[in-house]
């Protein structure tokens, strides 16, 4: 019967030639490699000073022309994008490409897990790449098509074939919490209890969830000395600690997959059963880790990380600032560099009156379109009083919008907490000069388990 499940993809292995070329560069030397994605950067650099308005102006004005990429120091010399210059260029609409061709869009969010949410855009040969990418990164794993995948995540709703899958009894999704009704949905420890016997009932080989989500999983699984036998476990959307992780491991018996990317690019990075380091997959994104002057870090230093897509060429995103930070190691996997760490997406668990849980990717369905938004901070001071810090983009236009979203949050997590909104000018980093977006000051002890 598994067999079956494999026949999809040896069909697309017959005949898609980017989907083997992909397994091909596994075994490219580093030259081999650097050669190829210096050659991507290079094309998509090109195009996007030629075909997208906000580029053309972005590189001049910082002093920058396509021509100046002759080998890898000069990397440094193209000008960063951050998340205040896309989203001005998504306002005045300069972002996308005037090529005339019939684009096959996909409109999506970032989380705003930095406080930051952000509308993207990509195109077929995007997402053509970010799949081929997803597939090869499950692969050496060994989390192949017949494994049984059960996904811990927000309400959502299932595309194709997601659904198909779920179908066919191999993919089972169970949402944890609705972000549009905290209040009745929100995880107590019924229904925690209930989500094992779910599980058990699956009987799943892989999981994959929000680092805190598992996290939580974890307590109960020890409180309750539940059995479950898995293979592995994907952590993925937030900060992996190497404490949690060490912890993961051990309350589940299994090895955890560290799977690093965001909804700008996916995935990134992810680390091995037996091998820590996060191997960055830069044939699909040329990565960079930078200082404050935007010059690369040496191994051992932090910085923060850049992602060029070499595909997404109706918005390209050209040494995209994603809002994380990161570590070289001097190890190599293959011909691919590793990270030794990623730090950034720390936020909590919120834990509302009656024990409910709140998780942190949820807040960011609330921001995600509130156009004149720059970012957010929530601070969690009691166990029913939240406060929530909103920088202006532009104030008119976030006044307009803001009271229709304090009415869905205030109703969504119930009348019986006080939420506390505030109109910044700025929102301080944290301890470490961090920035952590959502952030409670509740400890884990007052949630008695």
């Amino acid at each position: 019967m598994k067999k079956i499940f494999w026949l999809p993809f040896l069909i697309r292995w017959i005949s898609d030639k980017d989907l083997r070329d992909s397994f091909e560069r596994l075994t490219w030397s580093k030259e081999q490699l650097f050669e190829f994605k210096f050659e991507k950067l290079k094309r998509i650099v090109r195009y996007a000073y030629d075909n997208v308005p906000f580029y053309k102006e972005h590189f001049e004005k910082n002093g920058f022309h396509p021509d100046m990429l002759k080998n890898e120091t000069d990397i440094d010399f193209i000008p960063i994008l951050t998340k205040d210059n896309l989203k001005q260029a998504l306002k005045d609409k300069t972002i996308f490409s005037k090529e005339k061709r019939r684009w096959k869009i996909v409109e999506t969010h970032t989380t705003g897990s930095t406080g930051v949410p952000t509308t993207l855009f990509f195109d077929q040969f995007c997402s053509k790449a970010r799949n081929i990418n997803t597939i090869r990164a499950f692969f050496i794993n060994g989390i192949f098509p017949d494994k049984k995948f059960l996904l811990l995540w927000r309400r959502k709703k299932l595309g194709k074939i997601e659904t198909l899958k779920s179908l066919l009894g191999i993919f089972k999704y169970v949402p944890v919490i609705d972000v549009m009704d905290v209040a009745n949905t929100s995880l107590t420890e019924e229904k925690i209890l209930e989500l094992f016997n779910n599980i058990k009932r699956y009987s799943p080989d892989i999981i994959r969830g929000y680092v805190s989500a598992l996290w939580v999983l974890s307590k109960y699984k020890q409180k309750f000395n539940i059995e479950i036998k898995l293979e592995k476990i994907i952590a993925s959307a937030e900060y992996l600690p190497p404490t949690v992780w060490d912890e993961l491991e051990e309350v589940f018996k299994c090895p955890v997959i560290n799977y690093y990317g965001g909804t700008e690019a996916a995935p990134i990075a992810c680390s091995l059963s037996e091998y820590r380091n996060l191997i960055v997959f830069e044939d699909f994104y040329y990565v960079n880790v930078v200082d404050e002057n935007g010059r690369e870090c040496e191994v051992g230093q932090y910085g923060t990380i850049l992602i060029t897509d070499y595909f997404n060429k109706y918005m390209p995103l050209i040494r995209y600032e994603i809002g994380d930070l990161a570590e070289w190691s001097s190890e190599y996997w293959g011909p691919f560099r590793t990270f030794k760490e990623v730090k950034g997406r720390i936020n909590d668990v919120f834990i509302l009156p009656g024990n409910r849980l709140l998780f942190s990717h949820n807040w960011h369905i609330y921001f995600r379109d509130l156009k004149g938004l720059k970012c957010f901070k929530v601070i969690q001071e009691k166990i029913d009083h939240i406060r929530i810090l909103v920088v202006p983009f532009d104030k008119n236009e976030l006044y307009k919008e803001i009271e229709n979203v304090k009415v869905k949050v205030q109703k969504s997590l119930g009348e019986d907490v006080k939420i506390e909104w505030q109109v910044v000018d700025n929102i301080p980093l944290d301890q470490g000069d961090k920035f952590r977006a959502v952030q409670s000051k509740i400890k884990w002890e007052e949630l008695k388990i």
